[in-house]
Protein backbone atom coordinates (compact mmCIF):
# COMPACT_ATOMS: atom_id res chain seq x y z
CA UNK A 1 0.00 0.00 0.00
CA UNK A 2 2.99 2.57 0.72
CA UNK A 3 3.60 3.12 -2.84
CA UNK A 4 -0.36 5.03 -3.22
CA UNK A 5 0.21 8.04 -1.62
CA UNK A 6 -3.31 9.46 -1.67
CA UNK A 7 -6.23 7.71 -1.13
CA UNK A 8 -10.13 9.09 -1.86
CA UNK A 9 -13.05 9.27 0.53
CA UNK A 10 -15.22 8.70 -2.28
CA UNK A 11 -19.05 10.19 -0.68
CA UNK A 12 -18.29 7.47 2.22
CA UNK A 13 -18.21 10.18 4.63
CA UNK A 14 -21.48 10.90 3.54
CA UNK A 15 -23.16 7.88 2.11
CA UNK A 16 -23.12 3.92 2.51
CA UNK A 17 -21.27 3.36 -0.24
CA UNK A 18 -18.23 1.43 1.47
CA UNK A 19 -18.73 -1.69 -0.31
CA UNK A 20 -18.46 0.83 -3.76
CA UNK A 21 -15.53 2.72 -2.39
CA UNK A 22 -13.81 -0.74 -1.46
CA UNK A 23 -14.18 -1.77 -4.92
CA UNK A 24 -12.87 1.61 -6.37
CA UNK A 25 -9.83 1.38 -3.94
CA UNK A 26 -9.18 -2.28 -5.04
CA UNK A 27 -8.69 -1.57 -8.68
CA UNK A 28 -6.20 1.48 -8.33
CA UNK A 29 -4.38 -1.12 -5.99
CA UNK A 30 -4.59 -4.17 -8.92
CA UNK A 31 -3.92 -1.70 -11.75
CA UNK A 32 -1.34 0.82 -10.14
CA UNK A 33 0.89 -2.25 -8.83
CA UNK A 34 0.40 -4.85 -12.27
CA UNK A 35 -0.70 -2.47 -15.06
CA UNK A 36 -0.74 1.36 -15.70
CA UNK A 37 -3.03 2.68 -12.51
CA UNK A 38 -6.91 3.90 -13.18
CA UNK A 39 -8.64 4.75 -9.76
CA UNK A 40 -12.55 4.98 -10.14
CA UNK A 41 -14.17 8.01 -9.29
CA UNK A 42 -17.25 8.92 -7.01
CA UNK A 43 -19.38 9.18 -9.96
CA UNK A 44 -18.18 5.43 -10.54
CA UNK A 45 -18.97 4.35 -7.03
CA UNK A 46 -22.30 6.12 -7.17
CA UNK A 47 -23.24 3.96 -10.31
CA UNK A 48 -21.83 0.64 -8.85
CA UNK A 49 -23.84 1.86 -5.55
CA UNK A 50 -27.03 2.07 -7.32
CA UNK A 51 -27.22 -1.66 -8.34
CA UNK A 52 -28.42 -2.04 -4.95
CA UNK A 53 -30.05 1.01 -4.30
CA UNK A 54 -31.17 2.50 -7.23
CA UNK A 55 -33.34 5.28 -5.93
CA UNK A 56 -30.07 6.54 -4.45
CA UNK A 57 -29.43 9.33 -3.09
CA UNK A 58 -33.29 8.77 -1.06
CA UNK A 59 -31.88 5.28 -1.06
CA UNK A 60 -29.00 4.66 1.09
CA UNK A 61 -29.02 1.35 2.71
CA UNK A 62 -25.41 0.15 2.02
CA UNK A 63 -24.24 -3.36 -0.16
CA UNK A 64 -24.43 -7.08 0.21
CA UNK A 65 -20.45 -7.55 -0.62
CA UNK A 66 -21.38 -10.82 -2.36
CA UNK A 67 -24.43 -9.36 -4.14
CA UNK A 68 -21.65 -6.55 -5.28
CA UNK A 69 -18.88 -9.18 -6.84
CA UNK A 70 -21.73 -10.91 -8.66
CA UNK A 71 -23.02 -8.60 -10.30
CA UNK A 72 -19.57 -6.95 -12.09
CA UNK A 73 -18.51 -10.88 -12.44
CA UNK A 74 -21.70 -11.08 -14.55
CA UNK A 75 -22.13 -7.39 -16.07
CA UNK A 76 -18.91 -5.76 -15.60
CA UNK A 77 -18.12 -2.55 -13.00
CA UNK A 78 -19.26 0.69 -14.32
CA UNK A 79 -15.88 0.94 -16.27
CA UNK A 80 -16.63 -2.49 -18.25
CA UNK A 81 -14.23 -4.41 -16.23
CA UNK A 82 -14.89 -8.25 -14.95
CA UNK A 83 -13.50 -9.91 -12.53
CA UNK A 84 -12.40 -13.39 -13.47
CA UNK A 85 -13.51 -14.88 -10.33
CA UNK A 86 -14.00 -14.52 -6.42
CA UNK A 87 -14.21 -16.84 -3.46
CA UNK A 88 -15.33 -16.06 -0.21
CA UNK A 89 -11.89 -16.61 2.81
CA UNK A 90 -12.26 -17.71 6.50
CA UNK A 91 -12.10 -14.85 8.27
CA UNK A 92 -11.17 -17.03 11.28
CA UNK A 93 -7.86 -18.27 10.06
CA UNK A 94 -5.80 -15.18 9.92
CA UNK A 95 -3.17 -17.40 7.61
CA UNK A 96 -5.27 -17.93 5.33
CA UNK A 97 -5.97 -14.38 4.78
CA UNK A 98 -2.18 -13.15 4.72
CA UNK A 99 -2.11 -15.32 2.13
CA UNK A 100 -4.41 -14.58 0.37
CA UNK A 101 -3.52 -10.80 0.68
CA UNK A 102 -0.16 -11.95 -0.98
CA UNK A 103 -1.24 -13.80 -3.62
CA UNK A 104 -3.92 -11.31 -4.70
CA UNK A 105 -2.54 -7.98 -3.40
CA UNK A 106 -5.69 -7.15 -1.80
CA UNK A 107 -8.88 -8.60 0.03
CA UNK A 108 -12.87 -6.93 0.34
CA UNK A 109 -13.03 -7.26 4.08
CA UNK A 110 -16.47 -6.64 5.95
CA UNK A 111 -16.09 -5.88 10.04
CA UNK A 112 -18.07 -4.11 12.54
CA UNK A 113 -17.31 -1.07 13.92
CA UNK A 114 -17.54 0.42 17.34
CA UNK A 115 -17.81 4.25 18.55
CA UNK A 116 -13.97 3.59 20.04
CA UNK A 117 -13.31 2.18 16.63
CA UNK A 118 -14.17 5.63 14.91
CA UNK A 119 -12.27 7.51 17.45
CA UNK A 120 -9.16 5.36 16.94
CA UNK A 121 -9.17 6.52 13.21
CA UNK A 122 -9.85 10.07 14.03
CA UNK A 123 -6.37 10.16 16.35
CA UNK A 124 -4.62 8.38 13.75
CA UNK A 125 -4.15 5.00 16.01
CA UNK A 126 -4.36 1.64 14.85
CA UNK A 127 -8.08 0.63 14.60
CA UNK A 128 -8.22 -1.49 17.76
CA UNK A 129 -11.12 -3.03 19.60
CA UNK A 130 -12.43 -1.06 22.90
CA UNK A 131 -14.20 -3.59 25.84
CA UNK A 132 -16.06 -0.56 27.17
CA UNK A 133 -18.05 -0.56 24.01
CA UNK A 134 -18.28 -4.45 23.62
CA UNK A 135 -21.73 -4.99 22.62
CA UNK A 136 -21.96 -2.01 21.70
CA UNK A 137 -21.53 -2.49 17.29
CA UNK A 138 -22.49 1.33 16.02
CA UNK A 139 -22.65 -0.31 12.32
CA UNK A 140 -21.16 -2.86 9.78
CA UNK A 141 -18.28 -1.72 7.54
CA UNK A 142 -16.26 -2.83 4.02
CA UNK A 143 -12.67 -2.13 3.80
CA UNK A 144 -9.62 -3.49 1.93
CA UNK A 145 -6.85 -5.09 3.44
CA UNK A 146 -3.97 -4.62 1.41
CA UNK A 147 -0.82 -5.43 3.82
CA UNK A 148 0.39 -6.83 7.05
CA UNK A 149 3.29 -6.87 9.48
CA UNK A 150 2.80 -3.54 9.90
CA UNK A 151 2.90 -1.84 13.66
CA UNK A 152 3.04 -5.43 15.01
CA UNK A 153 3.59 -8.25 13.35
CA UNK A 154 0.32 -9.92 13.53
CA UNK A 155 -1.94 -6.34 12.19
CA UNK A 156 -3.00 -6.01 9.04
CA UNK A 157 -3.38 -3.19 6.58
CA UNK A 158 -6.45 -1.40 5.27
CA UNK A 159 -7.71 1.70 3.42
CA UNK A 160 -10.46 3.17 4.42
CA UNK A 161 -11.97 6.85 4.71
CA UNK A 162 -9.39 7.86 2.30
CA UNK A 163 -6.59 6.65 4.48
CA UNK A 164 -4.22 3.85 4.75
CA UNK A 165 -4.25 2.28 8.85
CA UNK A 166 -4.08 -1.08 10.87
CA UNK A 167 -5.78 -3.60 12.44
CA UNK A 168 -4.64 -4.83 15.77
CA UNK A 169 -4.80 -8.67 16.05
CA UNK A 170 -7.06 -8.29 19.23
CA UNK A 171 -9.63 -5.90 16.73
CA UNK A 172 -9.29 -8.67 14.13
CA UNK A 173 -10.03 -11.36 16.86
CA UNK A 174 -13.23 -9.12 17.95
CA UNK A 175 -14.38 -7.38 15.37
CA UNK A 176 -13.77 -9.55 12.69
CA UNK A 177 -13.33 -12.85 12.67
CA UNK A 178 -17.05 -13.49 14.00
CA UNK A 179 -20.63 -13.04 12.81
CA UNK A 180 -19.94 -9.70 11.79
CA UNK A 181 -16.59 -10.44 9.68
CA UNK A 182 -16.57 -11.50 6.58
CA UNK A 183 -13.77 -11.35 4.29
CA UNK A 184 -13.21 -12.16 -0.58
CA UNK A 185 -10.74 -12.72 -2.75
CA UNK A 186 -11.22 -11.34 -6.10
CA UNK A 187 -9.61 -12.38 -9.20
CA UNK A 188 -8.35 -9.97 -12.02
CA UNK A 189 -6.91 -10.66 -15.22
CA UNK A 190 -4.45 -8.75 -14.27
CA UNK A 191 -3.45 -11.25 -11.53
CA UNK A 192 -3.08 -13.95 -13.83
CA UNK A 193 -0.05 -15.52 -14.36
CA UNK A 194 2.10 -13.46 -11.46
CA UNK A 195 4.39 -15.55 -10.12
CA UNK A 196 2.30 -15.20 -6.68
CA UNK A 197 -0.63 -16.13 -7.79
CA UNK A 198 0.28 -19.22 -10.08
CA UNK A 199 2.65 -20.57 -7.12
CA UNK A 200 -0.37 -19.87 -4.12
CA UNK A 201 -3.36 -21.01 -5.94
CA UNK A 202 -4.72 -24.03 -5.63
CA UNK A 203 -7.09 -24.27 -8.85
CA UNK A 204 -9.03 -27.23 -7.81
CA UNK A 205 -10.08 -25.91 -4.44
CA UNK A 206 -10.78 -22.77 -5.90
CA UNK A 207 -12.73 -24.23 -8.59
CA UNK A 208 -14.53 -25.89 -5.86
CA UNK A 209 -15.26 -22.88 -3.73
CA UNK A 210 -16.50 -21.00 -6.78
CA UNK A 211 -18.86 -23.06 -8.34
CA UNK A 212 -20.41 -23.30 -4.27
CA UNK A 213 -20.98 -19.54 -4.78
CA UNK A 214 -22.07 -18.90 -8.07
CA UNK A 215 -22.95 -22.45 -9.66
CA UNK A 216 -20.66 -21.51 -12.55
CA UNK A 217 -17.49 -23.15 -13.39
CA UNK A 218 -14.05 -21.34 -12.80
CA UNK A 219 -13.30 -19.38 -16.32
CA UNK A 220 -9.61 -20.08 -15.91
CA UNK A 221 -6.73 -20.75 -18.36
CA UNK A 222 -3.33 -19.95 -16.24
CA UNK A 223 -0.62 -18.48 -18.75
CA UNK A 224 2.97 -19.18 -18.27
CA UNK A 225 4.10 -17.25 -14.81
CA UNK A 226 5.83 -13.73 -15.16
CA UNK A 227 9.46 -14.38 -13.47
CA UNK A 228 10.35 -11.75 -11.45
CA UNK A 229 13.31 -10.67 -9.43
CA UNK A 230 12.79 -11.91 -5.41
CA UNK A 231 11.23 -8.36 -3.96
CA UNK A 232 11.07 -6.94 -0.22
CA UNK A 233 7.90 -8.48 0.04
CA UNK A 234 8.67 -11.59 -1.46
CA UNK A 235 11.40 -11.52 1.19
CA UNK A 236 9.44 -11.02 4.07
CA UNK A 237 6.72 -13.88 2.84
CA UNK A 238 9.46 -16.28 2.76
CA UNK A 239 10.49 -15.37 6.24
CA UNK A 240 6.58 -15.18 7.45
CA UNK A 241 6.40 -18.87 6.17
CA UNK A 242 9.54 -20.27 7.63
CA UNK A 243 8.76 -19.04 11.53
CA UNK A 244 5.13 -20.48 11.03
CA UNK A 245 6.41 -23.65 10.00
Amino acid sequence: LTPFKRWEVLGNHQYGVCVAVTWANMRRLVTGTLTQEIYPNLKNVIDLYKTQNPFFPVQDMGMDIQLMLNHVRKNGDPLGTKPVAFAKLNVRNLEEIKAAIYIFGGIVLGMAVQAGTMNDFYEQKPLDYHPINEGNITGLHAILAGGYMGESRDDVRIVTWGRECTLTQICWEKLVANQYGEAWCVIWEESLGTEQFVQGIDLAALAKAFKALTNTELPITIPPPILTPKRKVDILWDAHKELHK
